[in-house]
């Protein structure tokens, strides 16, 4: 018993030993588990290190860590990437700050901003120019950022840095490019400028010296001479004019007006303008406008003008036979709420070969080389149509068949007006050069008139001496500023010309002194025209800035200068004859004309006769619009109280169709042509019809 006592108590003990045994090894296990676990956590961490180690080590941007808690902020690893960007190896890098890549030419406003990103622990972005090892400068993209921990504590700086050397490069010779092209545009209008002066002044003596010359007694063959002479010399100035209102616009001196105006007047006005022209050639000039087109609009209506003008003009030189039609209506392809016009201009003449409908809106573009020899022109026009209707915010294209026509069209954004404003009246040489009318007013008389005029070239100055004389003016003639100056201390004048380039002291100074010394002495300023062969913006307000009241641009014909000069001094009006009885049956048929128009009446009264021929053929097929129009083109520049007054009656009796009235206002009108006496007089002769 006893021995199975004690061999049961050997037995307990080995059991409790088995069980501490067993319970060390559960811990064991335990702890070997947890041991696993560890290491495969920290062999995922060293995978994931080494992917991310890689990743940057194969970054084509260049990667740099710095330590802020150290000295200077040094770098602490670099990839090779960064070690290819700058040309140093790992070693010369390590333990730097990276102000060691800038240079002189690094911009130290961004220097400073990444100073202050660092100190305020924020990121910072932007381009800065460094140096290679080898002194090559190049630009990179830097990007910084701080990384703290689970603290805030800020432990490191990564720096990220692309290469934009190629994009720097494109763009510096981007801005290059774009400087060398103004430059150039630049040289180009001052060219231009230039040669406005040197061209515009001796043709200001040219046509001058042609309008002084008709105005005497001339041969037949001197008076064609003169004639072709005239012709020349406006040719030359329409190419100068096209060439500089390109230039203009090029150099974005074009400025559009927005003021309100009738549409139905401006059109009238273009095809009045063209209505002899057309009817030399025998063409139908028409103009209709859809009822649904608003006639108030506000826009430029000076630079609308322009551009039908041209075109007008254009539909009725490349046309023989037919008819050139101008049309208005509501673009149908404008969206809302825009709203835009529709212009088109139609014709039946040469036509256009499809390659080159492209084209012809290039500048010095022609169709071919003979259309310039047969018909003229610089191929200009089309050009400053297409850059003022882009200008307006509109497009402009054309269509057409070779032979049979073409039809142009551009569009206007619009907005439509209660009321028209008086538009303001803009003087001749403050637009773009129109075309001068067929008939131009006579002088007006000035008496008692002092008038200085300083002008270097001596032809212009016989020239406007030769305008001045013939309404009274007494003029002192000087050849340069300084003599300018001194004179007009001596004596009082009512009115000064003053060109602005002449020698000695030019104009610019001339009426500066002037000015001031009217200041200086309380005088009421005198009326100061500057005679300038520039037309350029930039060169017509610098003759403002001087001090001068308005600026005339040669070259200058007679009735245009006359009209300005009108807007400073006082008109002396003809004398009002008594109303005279009524005039006898032979009187009925007396038209006086001034003397000067003696050359152009036959032309007139041929149109005249034309236009009967339109009424009968019209009257015959029951046309009332063709009459209307008849009856109101017969209201035009003639000079022919009697054909003007029969026009408004025929006008009224087309709208009324009035068929019995008609036929009477026709025949009167027969009766008139052909009894009709135009007796010639002098420009102040009260019975002038100008």
């Amino acid at each position: 018993m006893n021995l199975t006592i004690a061999f049961a108590a050997i037995l307990v003990g080995c059991i409790a030993g088995i069980l501490r045994l067993w319970r060390q090894n559960q811990k064991l296990r335990s702890l070997h588990s947890g041991l696993t676990r560890e290491v495969a956590l920290h062999e995922k961490t060293e995978n994931q290190l080494h992917m991310f180690k890689q990743v940057v080590e194969c970054a084509s941007e260049g990667i740099v860590i710095s330590d802020p808690n150290q000295r200077d902020n040094p770098i602490i690893y670099a990839n090779p990437a960064f070690e290819k960007m700058t040309g140093y190896p790992n070693q010369e890098i390590l333990g730097k700050n990276c102000r060691f890549l800038q240079g002189h030419a690094t911009e130290h406003s961004t220097v400073v901003k990444i100073r202050e990103a660092i100190r305020e622990k924020k990121n910072f972005a932007g381009e800065i120019l460094n140096y290679k090892k080898n002194g090559t400068p190049f630009w990179n993209f830097l990007t910084i950022n701080p990384f703290v921990n689970e603290h805030g504590q800020l432990l490191h700086f990564f720096g990220v840095q692309r290469d934009i050397s190629e994009k720097k490069l494109a763009e510096l010779e981007l801005k290059y490019t774009k400087e060398a092209a103004e430059a150039a545009n630049q040289a180009k209008s001052d060219f231009l400028s230039a040669m406005s002066h040197e061209i515009r002044t001796p043709l200001n003596a040219i046509i001058g010296m042609v309008e002084i010359l008709r105005d005497t007694k001339l041969q037949l063959e001197q008076q064609e001479h003169i004639q072709r002479i005239g012709k020349a010399g406006d040719t030359l100035l329409e190419l100068i004019s096209d060439v500089l209102d390109l230039t203009k616009i090029e150099a974005n001196q074009v400025t559009l007006e927005g003021v309100n105006f009738d549409l139905t007047k401006h059109i009238e006005s273009v095809v009045e303008m063209f209505t002899i022209r057309a009817e030399e050639k025998e063409l139908e000039l028409r103009s209709h406008i859809a009822l649904d087109v608003p006639l108030l609009l506000k826009g430029d209506p000076t630079r609308l003008r322009q551009i039908l003008t041209n075109l007008v003009g254009n539909a009725i030189k490349f046309t023989e036979n037919g008819w050139v039609t101008l049309r208005i209506q509501n673009d149908p392809q404008a969206t809302s709420p825009q709203q835009r016009l529709l212009f088109s201009i139609s014709d039946t003449g040469i036509g256009i070969p499809h390659e080159k409908l492209e084209t012809i809106f290039q500048e010095f573009t022609q169709v071919d080389s003979s259309t310039t020899r047969q018909y003229g022109g610089s191929g200009l026009g089309l050009a400053i149509c297409k850059s003022l209707v882009e200008l307006m915010g509109g497009t402009i294209w054309s269509e057409s068949l070779l032979g049979h026509g073409s039809t142009f069209y551009f569009t206007m954004p619009y907005e439509p007006c209660e009321a028209i404003s008086d538009e303001p009246e803009t003087k001749p040489v403050h637009t773009f050069p129109e075309v001068d009318p067929v008939i131009e007013p006579c002088a007006p008389k000035y008496s008692k008139l002092r008038v200085l005029l300083a002008e270097d070239y001596e032809v212009n100055r016989v020239v406007f001496g030769h305008y001045l004389r013939e309404i009274h003016a007494e003029v002192d003639f000087v050849v340069n500023g300084q003599e300018a100056w001194e004179v007009f201390q001596k004596r009082n004048y009512e009115l000064i010309l003053l060109d602005m380039q002449m020698p000695v002291m030019d104009g610019y100074a001339a009426v500066k002194k002037m000015r001031t010394w009217e200041t200086e002495q309380g005088l009421t300023p005198v009326p100061i025209l500057a005679l300038t062969a520039y037309s350029l913006k930039d060169e017509l307000q610098k003759t403002l800035d001087a001090g001068c009241t308005d600026y005339l641009v040669k070259p200058l014909k007679k009735a245009k200068f006359l009209q300005i000069l009108s807007n400073y001094i006082e008109i002396h009006k003809r004398p009002v004859l008594p109303a005279k009885a009524v005039p006898s049956i032979e009187e009925r048929y007396v038209v006086y004309m001034d003397q000067d128009f003696e050359d152009i009446m036959p032309t007139i009264l041929d149109s005249k006769r034309r236009q009967i021929k339109k009424l009968e053929e019209a009257m015959e097929q029951g046309d009332y619009d063709t009459i209307h129009r008849v009856g109101h083109q017969m209201k035009g520049a003639s000079g022919m109280a009697q054909v003007e007054e029969l026009g408004l009656a025929i006008e009224k009796a087309a709208l009324q169709k009035d068929r019995v009235r008609l036929g009477s206002l026709v025949a009167d009108f027969i009766e008139f042509m052909d009894n009709v006496e135009v007796r010639y007089v002098e420009s102040q002769d009260p019975r002038s019809s100008y």
